[in-house]
């Protein structure tokens, strides 16, 4: 059963790219005020 994360100030997905790597984690949603942040993001 995947853990279910919601990744508050993403930033560039640093975390995100990690947790998948290492598998395990289902990503449900993300938050930041950056909006370059948030193209990064969207594009993953």
């Amino acid at each position: 059963m995947a853990i279910r994360v919601l990744d508050m100030f993403c930033g560039m997905s640093a975390f995100r790219s990690a947790a998948e790597q290492i598998g395990g984690f289902e990503f449900v949603g993300y938050c930041d005020i950056d909006p370059t942040a948030i193209a990064v993001y969207r594009v993953l």
